[in-house]
């Protein structure tokens, strides 16, 4: 029933949709200005009705309430779901946590072609371990989904084991095996740090900047120092109620984050 039901959305075109001329939406606004109501009404937003605890594992910048998208408006008429349909996936941010295993958004395995073409933006929180790396790459290339952006965030209580450099030097061992789908054109890190661990953020940052990412293609991704953005936010010092062994004594922690942001630069193909 499920592919039935997509199979006959996808076939809605403005020639089997009723012109709908009785509505000024259609027959007095121009479509430039009809699509900007349309975003507004359909694109993702943060649920202000939702807020996140200031001490939830997954509260930080940007991610203060639970994203949500409203889709009733795709279910008033067929013309208005063809011009509104992909707005939905390309205004949206997925946000994938891994935390006591792994946690992967189920309706991934269910997007129809359209919503697999439009998908826009991925958000991966991880600390890079062996095993969590197969999902991650099984998202990026394995399911179809044509990732416009990806980010991936490594906060403090990720980092393995912040006075070991090994586990520093495994985690980019590891992320350097990446492959980027052929369809992103910027990949971002993120790296969050307590303010007292400046040195150790500062040496792990400067040898990021040298990294290189390559896509399915042979396509290279790369970054430069002067493309790392630096922010700081202040937050609870536990996270759902545990203490973090680099956390401080205290309520509250100040973080520094370090972002670093890759695009593709050239390919490794040369032309015979």
């Amino acid at each position: 029933m499920a592919r039935v039901l997509r199979r006959r959305l996808a076939g809605i075109t403005p020639l089997n949709c009723h012109a709908q001329r009785q509505s000024p939406l259609f027959s007095v606004l121009p479509p430039e200005l009809r699509n900007q109501i349309f975003e507004l009404a359909v694109s993702q937003y943060d649920d202000l009705s939702r807020p996140y605890r200031e001490n939830a594992y997954w509260y930080r910048p940007g991610h203060h309430y639970e994203p949500r998208t409203d889709t009733r408006l795709l279910r008033t008429c067929r013309l208005v779901y063809y011009e509104t349909c992909v707005i939905p996936m390309r205004s949206a941010t997925h946000h994938v946590y891994f935390e006591h295993g792994i946690s992967v958004p189920n309706y991934f395995f269910h997007f129809a072609r359209k919503e697999q073409e439009n998908i826009y933006h991925l958000h991966i929180f991880t600390n890079f371990r062996q095993y969590e790396l197969r999902f991650i790459q099984n998202l990026l290339t394995g399911l179809r989904l044509h990732w416009k952006r990806i980010t991936m965030t490594v906060r403090t209580t990720d980092w393995l084991t912040w006075d070991d450099g090994g586990s520093a030097r495994d985690m980019e061992k590891n992320l350097k095996t990446l492959i980027l789908p052929d369809s992103c054109k910027e990949f971002v890190l993120e790296f969050e740090a307590p303010a007292t661990r400046k040195t150790e953020r500062d040496q792990r940052i400067s040898g990021a900047a040298t990294w290189e990412f390559k896509a399915q293609s042979g396509a290279v991704f790369t970054t430069e120092a002067s493309r790392i953005a630096i922010s700081t936010w202040t937050g609870s010092a536990d996270i759902n109620g545990v203490h973090w062994g680099v956390h401080s004594p205290g309520t509250t922690i100040e973080y520094h984050v370090s972002k670093l942001t890759w695009r593709p630069s050239r390919s490794i193909y040369r032309a015979e």
